[in-house]
């Protein structure tokens, strides 16, 4: 008897151990969880600080805009929104701009150059085995920069 008393005894310090250990685990995945998205945030704060181009201003002097900007009104704060969406926006269209003209055909005198390149250097072999492409006019425009550089 004395043994299945002792038994449950141990039994329970057993289970308070494990639940006090899973306890543990849970809040260092909160904690981990928790670093996790507040790392995220500082450089989503540090990006759009870049953006704005004050990234590189003197630390007193952006906390002092800060503290500032907590004082602003409601309607100062929703012009600011709205200017700071408007960028954000121009720079999403400037990207997907950039990208089409990355992707674009070649024009004939850009082909006419790579044929002048082809000349002197093996292009060819570049094209069919990096780009995986047979004729020059399948080439990208991004492709074209990078023959240039590599051969001028």
């Amino acid at each position: 008897m004395k043994t299945v008393m002792k038994d449950k005894t141990e039994l329970e310090i057993l289970e308070e151990k494990k639940e006090k250990l899973d306890l543990k685990i849970k809040q260092h995945k909160r904690t981990q969880s928790n670093r996790k998205l507040r790392a995220r945030h500082l450089i989503e704060v540090g990006a759009l600080l870049e953006v704005a181009e004050i990234d590189q201003e003197n630390k007193n002097t952006l906390l002092g805009y800060f503290i500032n900007y907590k004082k602003m009104s409601k309607e100062e704060k929703e012009i600011l929104k709205i200017q700071g969406k408007e960028l954000l926006e121009k720079r999403k269209l400037e990207r997907v701009s950039k990208k089409e003209k990355l992707k674009r055909s070649l024009t004939n005198i850009e082909i006419q150059e790579l044929l002048k390149l082809s000349q002197t250097n093996n292009i060819f072999e570049v094209i069919t085995k990096e780009f995986k492409k047979k004729l020059l006019e399948q080439l990208t425009f991004e492709e074209y920069q990078i023959l240039i550089k590599r051969f001028n």
